[in-house]
């Protein structure tokens, strides 16, 4: 293997690593830059107006560029040629580094390490949380398999397009991209939603629009199968979007500020970890039994996130304020230090 195809390899893992960690930090970092006091409390109403709207925004951005991504990139390439577009996407990280750079909000000190600590007490606390929380492990297993039969479809998309209705990578970016206007639906739309069906249902609803969105690609017809994917991508994106607004306010609200960092790294690896796995699968039932087959199983299996989801039963939580009275667990007390020369380490972390 020479050295540029040994780079091709290498340098994507290494993007992703560090994308998760920054991802990672910046769902920590959120509630504190749309300040701290305005998290939502028991019987505090006017604390979500800013973190919903923070999160409407956040999400549906974060969610538009991965997405779009592999859409777009086809378009760009037709039009500028492949290194012309990755150049912009080089650029595009450049921004963003700046658009950061540009926050000014002094941060809060860390908490004092304890005794003992360290990355594998913080990956086990994150964990321990994560799987020890009555809803916080239903949504992790709902965006897990959501995405490992969604990295299915992924796998193989762009090839079955091609070879099934020969569409060119610009006619491919273009559906799609019309399609991912979805997600501005999604976002504008999600406030009011919620307050017409509560909080829960409106996510469950969101999980329940990318199955029905993922069902559209297989069942696309030969002769015109432009508008049945251009449909199916707006589903998928307003679903999706509609989805992780609402599990990511909720999760943010029933987690204690000092566990938001271990929270959200341990549930980015665990419904991350599916997308290679999903992959992988896609690739080899694909070539095993044929594009449109796996794209069929693919889609039919999407709808079973549906079931942890209601399983979680985050659908029956009207409001983020009801998910906190109900889900947010009581702050462990504080130990007394022991009589003696060795005194017990100050504070303690809720697991």
């Amino acid at each position: 293997m020479g050295t540029t195809a040994r780079a091709v390899y290498r340098l994507p893992g290494g993007i992703n690593s560090i994308t998760f960690a920054a991802l990672a930090s910046a769902w920590a970092c959120c509630p504190q830059e749309v300040q701290a006091n305005t998290l939502p409390q028991p019987g505090r109403d006017a604390g979500s107006r800013m973190p919903h709207a923070a999160h409407v925004w956040l999400v549906p951005a974060g969610r538009t560029s991965r997405s779009s991504d592999p859409k777009l990139a086809g378009l760009l390439i037709q039009l500028l040629t492949a290194p012309a577009a990755v150049l912009l996407d080089a650029a595009s990280f450049l921004a963003s580094a700046a658009f950061i750079g540009r926050i000014r909000r002094r941060e809060p000190p860390p908490p004092p390490a304890r005794a003992g600590g360290g990355m594998r007490r913080e990956i086990a606390e994150g964990l321990r949380y994560v799987l020890g929380h009555r809803l916080l492990r239903w949504t992790a297993a709902t965006t897990a398999t959501s995405n490992l039969f969604g990295a299915m479809t992924a796998a193989i998309l762009v090839l079955y397009l091609v070879r099934h209705f020969g569409m060119s990578p610009g006619l491919i970016g273009l559906v799609m991209t019309v399609g991912n206007a979805g997600w501005l639906l999604g976002a504008t739309g999600n406030a009011r939603l919620s307050r017409r069906l509560g909080t829960g249902r409106t996510t469950v609803g969101g999980i329940v629009l990318c199955g029905l969105g993922a069902l559209l690609v297989p069942a696309a017809p030969a002769g015109g199968p432009v508008p049945w994917l251009v449909a199916a991508e707006f589903l998928l994106s307003l679903g999706s979007t509609t989805y992780n607004i609402g599990q990511l306010r909720v999760r943010q609200a029933i987690t204690p500020p000092s566990l938001h960092g271990r929270m959200n790294a341990t549930m980015r690896f665990m419904v991350w970890g599916t997308l290679p796995l999903g992959s992988a699968i896609g690739g080899a039932l694909g070539q095993a039994i044929g594009l449109r087959p796996t794209l069929w199983i693919a889609a039919v299996a999407g709808l079973l996130p549906v079931a942890p989801a209601l399983a979680s039963r985050i659908w029956s939580v009207r409001s983020v304020e009801e998910a906190v009275a109900r889900f947010l667990p009581a702050p462990e007390p504080v130990q007394p230090e022991a009589p003696g020369p060795t005194p017990l380490a100050a504070g303690s972390h809720v697991s």
